[in-house]
């Protein structure tokens, strides 16, 4: 998630679904779910200033379950849905010459869940599992001219 730039002094949140119904057509797969394509994906953002130099942001995003990667046939286990919250702060200041500054700190995966986001299967492997990132930090430090 990245920091927003200054704009209007504005609250807000941002929901947004998606539906997705993704099917092969024709040949030997016909009808069959697309892999790795969830069928639904649910996210929700807001915005909150705190002072005029300083606001918080974060949001919730949700994946349903989708088929694995190599599943063309949609025989295997699905992969696990997930939802994981991110939150973060930006701060700009607006005296002594900063007005370009423009600090952030952001939390990917606030509560640290442990999920993932990719998977394949193999005949001679089995299952091969690709965790998604923990609970990440990023710090910025940014000044426009």
């Amino acid at each position: 998630m990245a920091a927003f730039s200054r704009g209007p002094r504005e609250h807000w949140l941002k929901p947004h679904f998606s539906k997705n119904q993704v099917a092969k057509s024709g040949g030997e797969f016909d009808r069959n779910d697309v892999p790795m394509v969830a069928a639904s994906v649910v996210s929700a953002n807001a915005k909150v200033w705190l002072w005029d130099d300083c606001f918080v942001f974060g949001g919730y995003r949700y994946r349903a379950s989708c088929r694995k990667i190599s599943d063309f046939r949609n025989t295997e286990e699905r992969v696990a849905s997930y939802g994981v919250f991110n939150l973060g702060v930006q701060y700009s200041p607006s005296f002594c010459g900063l007005d370009g500054l423009k600090l952030s700190f952001v939390v990917d995966n606030l509560f640290d869940r442990d999920y993932c986001d990719y998977e394949v299967y193999s005949a001679w492997s089995g299952n091969a599992y690709y965790p998604a990132a923990g609970r990440s930090y990023m710090f910025s430090v940014r000044y426009d001219f």
